[in-house]
């Protein structure tokens, strides 16, 4: 091509560029052969370039080179249309000017528009990535680069391809081209960003949505206004208006010489258009092809155990078909365009074969669910480590009879056997956690069963040392239990952090089974200082009931068994499963001046009693608050009364009844007044023995009625129990008495009838 310098002199003067100083701007596009270019050029600058007539059918429509002025745009903005590449009318030297024009173009323009189908995005020659590296290389070559604006216009773009991942594709396309073109030694430490500023937009179908492509085109117009913060456009050109035409002339000079761009592709493309037929023949092919098509139902249906054969056979036809129709072609393109074959064959076959990998993952994933729950826990890590393994094998052997052996080793595969892992991992773990939870669980039970049977015996007896023995009897079935579960979970090969927690978690249990008795016991305190006073009141220090008499010290008695009860109270006041806490004492203290201070009318400790808490003592520590103990102690008190008060009227019923000895001057009236009685029972041996024998009833029968027992209920209640008692008594003592006579006798004629005997043999 040839460039008018006259005319292109003449017409930057009628246009005004010559006279816009370097208040002008040159906007370019380049792009394939009736994408658009110039319907895209009308609608945003206003321009009135030759648009295809798509009735007509689709041809080139610009040719070479046309220069406009922008009409919608304020100053002076030439605008460039640039003839589209890989069109059919140029034949071999098609390659040639579309390198130079594209090499013009970004020589020349601010801002470079590259038409681009969404489709066409991330394809190597549909995306004109040859061209554009030509370009660069040569533009780093013949001039010295300037920075300008590439904007990629994605056309008809996808409502399922998010524009962001196209633009990435893009970048990365635009990066991979920079760094592998040879650049000055000067600029080799230079990036894309320091020469070409990246823009990016998308544009709807034109003939689909016009409306919608108009609106989205003055919006883009926008961005080539100087007055717009986000213009494309540099605020000056580089060279004057008057210098614009000449600059143009030296520019394609230059162009036209370098001979690097006259690079002669018809093999090339005759191979890439002959190859893209075959490839889709046999794609269709395989489609149609009955075999692929039962293989597939079968494949999403069930599990298939030559899916692999299958499949391969089905694929190596396919590249045998496509290599008898490719054949004499360039071998190159027909190497590349077999790999894309088989990508292609391999993405239809992916859903069947990602079905088969699912199907024998489940299955695999099932059996060892199943097992894993049923592993012994002496050897829980062995064992499972070994499922581990065999089952690995397993499905590995599966996918070798699943997957082709053009590709051993698909990114599929490894997807599904990462997620198996995954599952394997997690049934493991969850099994794992079972096993553990189990054995701690059972280890838990167990303790609790060893601490609360002796615990509770002491907590219901409350010894002066009960914190003690509980805290001892803790530690000892603690350690019992720690190193039982240890060497149960020894198989689970825990690391010591693990087996620490869980040991903890024991030992814990233990705690809180401990704690909970204890407060149990405080929270019936009562139960607990009634029983204790029972014990010291009623019975004496060797455990025999007592009886009251008249020479028994009741208030004595009394006085000790409240001290002993409000002893039993201030163990249950403060825990001391932790140690003695500070302010023990004065717990103590306070507690037993209860009993000192029996009429409530005050004493020195009084104020302990009134505070709201124990002085000294932790909130952790503390069972029962000071108003607590002392609701407990009221009630304790009322409820105890009555068992004094009993004591109390026995004795003096006792009293009354002449319990103690007769005066002496009633015992020797007695002797004098019944001397003569006395002598006639000792001179009368039947009536002696007969007093004898009723002495002895009465004795027995007294015992057998537990009278003294019964007269600490008072001399009523003590007069109708004897009453009711008395005849079965009777009765049963005359038996017992009648028996023993009957033995004494049947004994001492034993004796009697054996003498004789025994004196023969002496003889």
């Amino acid at each position: 091509g040839e460039l008018d310098g006259p005319r292109l002199a003449a017409w930057a003067e009628a246009a005004g560029v010559a006279a816009a100083g370097v208040g002008y701007g040159v906007v370019a596009i380049v792009g394939p052969q009736s994408s658009g270019k110039s319907t895209l050029l009308n609608r945003v600058f206003g321009t009135t370039f030759t648009e295809m007539d798509a009735s007509k059918g689709r041809s080139q429509t610009t040719q070479g080179i046309w220069l406009s002025k922008a009409p919608k745009l304020p100053g002076s903005t030439v605008v460039m249309d640039l003839e589209g590449t890989d069109g059919r009318e140029r034949g071999e030297d098609d390659t040639t000017f579309e390198r130079q024009s594209a090499l013009f173009a970004l020589a020349v323009a601010d801002v470079l528009i590259i038409n681009i189908w969404c489709h066409d995005v991330g394809r190597e020659h549909g995306a004109g990535k040859p061209l554009l590296r030509t370009i660069f290389q040569e533009n780093f070559k013949l001039f010295d680069p300037r920075r300008a604006c590439l904007l990629f216009v994605i056309r008809d773009r996808s409502a399922r391809t998010p524009l962001d991942l196209l633009v990435e594709t893009l970048k990365q396309d635009m990066e991979k081209i920079w760094a592998n073109i040879h650049k000055p030694e000067h600029l080799k430490d230079k990036g894309l960003d320091d020469f070409f500023e990246l823009r990016f937009t998308s544009l709807p179908n034109f003939e689909e949505k016009e409306e919608e492509f108009n609106a989205e085109a003055v919006l883009l117009r926008s961005c080539f206004k100087h007055d717009s913060e986000a213009c494309y456009l540099p605020p000056s050109a580089g060279i004057p208006g008057t210098a614009f035409a000449m600059s143009l002339e030296s520019i394609w000079g230059v162009i036209k010489q370098d001979k690097d761009l006259d690079l002669p592709a018809h093999k090339v493309m005759v191979a890439s258009v002959k190859c893209d037929q075959a490839l889709q023949s046999c794609l269709d092919d395989f489609l149609a092809d009955s075999g692929w098509q039962q293989l597939e139902t079968e494949a999403m249906g069930a599990t298939l155990d030559n899916f692999g054969p299958r499949s391969q056979a089905l694929l190596t036809r396919a590249l045998e078909q496509f290599s008898a129709e490719v054949e004499y072609l360039d071998h190159a393109v027909c190497s590349a365009k077999k790999s894309e074959l088989i990508v292609k064959i391999l993405g239809l076959m992916r859903p069947a074969l990602l079905a088969q990998l699912e199907r024998v993952r489940a299955a695999i994933k099932s059996e060892f669910a199943l097992e894993v729950k049923n592993l012994p826990m002496a050897t829980f890590n062995a064992s499972a480590q070994g499922l581990l393994e065999s089952l690995s094998e397993r499905f590995l052997d599966h996918v070798a009879n699943t997957c082709m052996e053009i590709d051993t080793s698909p990114v599929e595969v490894e997807d599904v056997r990462a997620r198996l892992e995954e599952d394997f991992q997690r049934e493991l773990h969850q099994a794992r956690d079972s096993a553990l939870d189990k054995l701690l669980s059972e280890g838990s039970k167990k303790l609790h069963r060893a601490i609360t049977a002796p615990c509770t015996t002491m907590l219901h007896d409350l010894p002066s040392d009960v914190w003690e023995r509980l805290g001892k009897s803790l530690k000892v079935n603690t350690q019992e239990a720690v190193a039982k579960f240890t060497e149960e979970v020894k198989g689970f090969e825990l690391e010591e952090q693990e087996a620490k927690l869980l040991t903890d978690v024991l030992v814990g249990a233990g705690e809180d089974c401990l704690k909970q008795l204890v407060e149990e016991a405080a929270q019936s305190a009562l139960p607990r200082l009634k029983k204790r006073f029972d014990t010291l009141f009623c019975r004496s220090d060797k455990g025999v009931p007592r009886t009251w008499g008249p020479r028994v010290d009741i208030p004595t008695i009394n006085t000790e068994a409240r001290q002993g009860a409000a002893r039993c109270l201030a163990l249950l006041a403060v825990s001391q499963l932790e140690g003695p806490p500070q302010g023990l004492e004065g717990v103590a203290a306070a507690l037993g001046s209860l009993v000192e201070d029996a009429r409530g009318d005050g004493g020195p400790m009084k104020d302990a009693l009134s505070a709201n808490r124990w002085e000294g003592v932790q909130e952790s520590a503390t069972l029962l608050q000071p108003a607590e103990c002392l609701e407990v102690w009221r009630q304790f008190e009322s409820e105890t009364s009555y068992t004094v008060s009993q004591a109390v009227q026995t004795q003096d019923a006792n009293r009354r009844a002449g319990g103690g000895m007769p005066p002496p001057w009633a015992m020797m009236a007695m002797l004098i007044l019944g001397w003569n009685e006395l002598m006639a029972v000792l001179f009368n041996p039947l009536l002696l023995v007969a007093l004898f024998f009723l002495a002895l009833f009465g004795r027995a029968l007294y015992m057998r009625l537990e009278v003294d027992k019964e007269l600490e209920k008072g001399a009523i209640p003590a007069a109708i129990a004897i009453a009711n008692k008395i005849v079965p008594a009777a009765l049963e003592v005359a038996q017992k008495l009648a028996a023993d006579a009957g033995e004494a006798l049947a004994n001492q004629a034993s004796p009697a009838k054996g003498k004789p005997a025994a004196d023969k043999k002496e003889d």
